[in-house]
This record gives structure tokens, sequence and C-alpha cells, in this order.
């Protein structure tokens, strides 16, 4: 993707002097083929601008192999300034082959932020879509997309959509014991400078195999303005019949997924912004009856006054061992509404488990824009943890819920007021032992008023159990 990106930066910046782009563009590829090994290459370039413009760009590849299938798509649109433009972008990748699928590509949208031609894109909508669909009896499948958008102007709308589909026999990487049956990766990106971004990103994988399985995928939604509204969701499913020796690598399937919303603002100084929504979720399901199983799920979002959160983890695993790691990060400021929510649940046949859940949010006020005199807040905050362990030798579960709410002095007579809620619960039965730790912790402004309830239920069964549950409050 990148390479296609600065070949079309490169091509815009030689036509820059023209005076007048087309604002109606429709390109489309067509790719069929049998054989025994097929390889499909089908890129759309295309420039545009002005008011009302309208580009339609698709790549559509169907390759039937009895050895290789290799399939690379990719659609590109380049814009000058223009109100109530309109572009859709559709790639859609269908192979079965022996010896192995890779199927690649994606789709970019370039507005007047990055073109030399100045002016914006208000009301500008982008709706960008892959779809991939991989069938490999006697290998692996590869499946690589991403939708990337980056553009100015107000009102701005941005859906981005992956949709991935394996089925896999396995490859074995020489003198390494790895075991590959399908990896799948997407990327949904969109940077927008500008108030009232809309951004829709979602990223649906699943896959059986009978080798290894990596999943990993990210949403990265970054707008500048006010009244940016979030949607975020990672969905994926995975099932191996992977057996490994005792000197091979034992893990059969690996799921990573990362929402971010709104945080490089923050680290790179422009800065977060008022009256921002966004929902985030990573959910993921991995079930690898004789091989072990890793998720990690985060969720990260910052924001200033009057944000709108909601947050949620969900990760489920069967397996032999397995390692769960769930965490939602959030910072705002003002007169917020948050909620955060992580649930992990394993069934292991192994000798361990180990569950790692965290909530971490916290006031913007403390480090990031600090309050002035007259800044008031009446927040709302709620973290939910649920976790469950069953069947392992031995389990570790240590679930924490931390809310940050200091505030630096304003130096007037502001009202501060906050409601918070945090419930800790596990669940553990192992053959061996069980640890369970599980705190709820708030840093409660000293100025503040409101409520705060916190609730630890822990339950195990097992010769040994430890558990360590704290439920504290501490005035900063």
């Amino acid at each position: 993707m990148k390479y296609i990106v600065a070949t079309v930066l490169m091509v815009m910046l030689l036509i820059a002097s023209a005076s007048a782009l087309p604002d109606a563009v429709t390109a489309e590829i067509v790719s069929t083929a049998e054989g025994t090994n097929v390889v499909q290459v089908g890129a759309n370039v295309a420039f545009a601008g002005g008011d009302d413009a309208q580009v339609s760009e698709s790549v559509d590849q169907t390759a039937v192999a009895s050895g290789l299938a290799v399939q690379v798509g990719a659609n590109a649109v380049i814009l000058s300034d223009g109100e109530g433009q309109y572009v859709e972008q559709s790639l859609n990748q269908e192979a079965e082959a022996g010896t192995a699928t890779v199927q690649a590509g994606g789709n970019v949208v370039v507005g007047t932020i990055l073109t030399p031609w100045g002016g914006n894109n208000n009301g500008l909508t982008v709706n960008q879509d892959t779809n991939q669909v991989a069938n490999a009896t006697d290998g692996p499948a590869v499946q690589i997309a991403g939708n990337v958008l980056v553009a100015g102007g107000n009102g701005i709308s941005a859906t981005q959509t992956q949709t991935m589909q394996a089925r896999s026999a396995s490859w074995v990487i020489p003198n390494t014991g790895i075991s590959v049956g399908t990896i799948q990766a997407g990327l949904n990106g969109a940077v927008i400078v500008g108030n009232n971004a809309n951004i829709n990103q979602t990223a649906t994988a699943s896959t059986y195999s009978e080798g290894s399985v990596l999943q990993l995928f990210a949403n990265i939604g970054e707008a500048t303005g006010t009244g940016t509204d979030y949607t975020q969701v990672i969905q994926g499913y995975a099932n191996t019949s992977y057996d490994p020796d005792n000197n091979d690598f034992p893990i059969g399937v690996i799921q990573v997924g990362i929402n971010d919303a709104g945080v490089g603002n923050a680290l790179i100084g422009t800065g977060p912004q008022n009256g921002v929504t966004a929902n985030q979720s990573v959910i993921y399901t991995g079930e690898a009856a004789d091989s072990d199983v890793a998720q990690v799920g985060a969720n990260a979002f910052i924001a200033q006054d009057n944000a709108v959160l909601g947050q949620e983890v969900d990760l489920g695993a069967e397996g032999e061992n397995a390692l769960q790691a769930g965490i939602n990060f959030g910072a705002a400021r003002n007169d917020f509404t948050a909620n955060q929510f992580i649930a992990e649940n394993v069934t292991s046949t192994g000798a361990v488990t180990f569950q790692l859940a965290g909530n971490l949010f916290a006031d913007t006020a403390t480090f990031y824009a600090p309050n002035v005199a007259g800044d008031e807040t009446n927040s709302s905050l709620a973290q939910g943890i649920s976790g469950g362990s069953y069947g392992a030798g031995t389990a570790i579960q240590v679930f924490g819920n931390i809310a940050y709410l200091n505030r630096w002095p304003a130096g007037g007579n502001e009202d501060y007021q906050y409601t918070v809620s945090q419930s800790n619960i596990a669940d553990a039965e192992a053959d061996t032992g069980v640890l369970q730790i599980q705190p709820n912790l708030a840093l409660w402004e000293t100025s503040a008023t409101g409520g705060w309830g916190a609730a630890i239920n822990g339950h195990a069964n097992a010769p040994t159990v430890i558990q360590i549950q704290p439920n504290i409050l501490i005035p900063v």
C-alpha cells in the first residue's frame, strides 16, 4: 500500500498545474483466470475535482489455480477542492488454489490537505470496501487489505469496511517448526482535518485452517475538529486443527485488534476536541483444540469536553494454554460520559491460562488540557470486567479498573462532580492453583463531589487459591 500511495502522489505533483479536472469518473476492472499458477494485478488511479464530483472505482478478481494464486488490486483517487463530492471504491478478490493463495490490496483517497490545489473537501462522502475469499487446499492463505483516507474539510463522512474469509491447509517454514495456515491482516485509516467528521471503520475476518493462524487488524481514526463521531469494530473468528510436536511453535491462534480514536491528535499537538462520540469494539473467538491461543484487544480514545465514549473488548478462547489481554484507555475533560467493559473467557486443556484485563480512564484536565477558572464538570464513568477460566492446571487472572480524576487547580470556585461505578468479576476452576488479583482504584479530585460504587466478586475452585481484591479510593 505504501508504494501505491507514493506513486500516486508523485504523479499528482506532475499534473498539479492542470486548470481543471473531471467531475465524473468511473473505472472498472474485471479479471477471471484459470490455470496452474495465476497472477492477477489490477489498479485504478484517477484524478477528480469540483463541486459534486462523482468517482466510482472497482477491481474484481477471480482465480482458480491448481498451484499458486496471487491477486493484487488497488483503487486510488486524488481530489482537488469541491463541495459535496462522492467517492466509492470496491475491491473484490476470490481465489481457489492448491499450493497457496495470496491476496493483497486496498483503497486510497487523498484530498486537498495533501495536494497542491488548496481549498477543501467540505461534505465529502467516501465509501471504501474490500472483500477477500480464499481457499488453499494444500497450503497457506494470506490476505492483506487496507483502506486509507486523508482529506480536509467540514462534514466529511468515511465508511471503511474489510471482510475476509479463508480456508487453508498448512506450510511449515523450513528449520523453524512454524506451520503457517492463515494470515489475515488489515488496516482502516482515516485522517480528517475539519469539524463534524463521521468515521465508520469495520474489519471482519474468519478462517478454518490446518496450520497456525494470525489475525491482525487496526482501525485508526484521527479527526482534528469538533463534533467527530467514531465507530470502530474489529471482529474475528479462527479455528485450527494444528497439532504441534514438542519442538514446534506451540501457538495455533494469534489474534490482535487495536482501535484508535483521536489519540494521534493529542500526541502530535493538534489537541483533543470537544463534542466527540466514539464506540469501539474488539471481539475475537479462537478455537485450537491441540495448540495454544493468544488474544489481544485494545481500544484507545482521547477527547476534550462533552465526550461520549463506549469501549468493549470481548475475548473467547478454547485451546491448551491461553493468553488473553484486554485493555481500554479513555481520556476526556469536562462533562464526559464513558463506559468501558472487558469480557474474557477460556476453556483450557493445558497447563496454564493467563488473563489480563484493564480499564483506565483519565480526566485530561490532569495531564493534557488543564482546566481554567470557570471550568466545571459533571461527568460519569462506568467500568466493568468479567472473566472466566476453566480446565487449566493453573489459572491466573489480573483484572483492574482505574479511574484517574485529578484536576489541576483552576483558581476559582468551580463545581466538580463525578459519578463512578467499578465492577470486577472473576471465576476460575483449575487442577492445581488459581491466582486472582482484582483491584478497583479511584484517584479522586479532592474538591470534587459525587458518588463512587465499587464491587468485586471473585470465585475460585482449586487445591491452592490466592485472592487479592482491594477497593481503594484515594483523594488526590
